[in-house]
């Protein structure tokens, strides 16, 4: 299946791909995102729509597709005030519940970190990971992130809470390894 699999960044022509996904995303593994589905249904706009309608080259969003179904993302967002853009966020990876065992997620999250890294004055990425979240955590890690902070009730949902860890990779690990 591996040959048939498309990497590359979406654009405007894919936004409601990205929609359909983000969706998708948020009912299959609901505890591992901020959002609830039902706000991004509601929503006139997500988080990526400017980026896929700009074409911004700091801020970008993978996509995998099988054929022309789209099966994972992971976007990137460069900080853009000026003491703060030497980093950037990875959010919203995600890889559909048929597809995932196969290294696809662990490869489009390569190919996102390549893409950001880049670009010259970038020095760190940033990701934000639900602590139940174990398979993604095991990547993140695999690939040379650290954690640098940690909030045991992050998010909140009917009186029950999850901790939420906060991690960190630089150029010069990844590179490293």
């Amino acid at each position: 299946m591996q040959h048939n699999i498309e990497f590359r960044p979406l654009n405007a022509k894919d936004i409601n791909l990205y929609r359909d996904i983000r969706i998708d995303c948020l009912h299959n593994y609901p505890n591992n995102f901020g959002t609830l589905p039902e706000n991004e249904i509601q929503s006139a706009e997500l988080k990526f729509d400017k980026v896929l309608q700009q074409e911004n080259s700091l801020s970008f969003l993978y996509g995998t597709f099988l054929k022309q179904e789209l099966i994972g993302i992971c976007g990137f967002t460069r900080m853009n005030r000026i003491k703060t853009n030497h980093r950037g966020e990875i959010s919203q990876l995600y890889v559909r519940k048929e597809f995932t065992g196969k290294g696809i997620g662990k490869k489009l999250l390569k190919l996102t970190i390549e893409k950001s890294f880049s670009e010259k004055s970038l020095e760190f990425i940033e990701l934000g990971v639900v602590n139940n979240n174990l398979n993604a955590i095991k990547i993140y890690s695999d690939l040379g992130f650290v954690e640098f902070g940690h909030h045991e009730k992050y998010f909140k949902f009917e009186n029950k809470y999850w901790g939420f860890s906060f991690l960190v990779l630089s150029k010069e690990v990844y590179f490293e390894k």
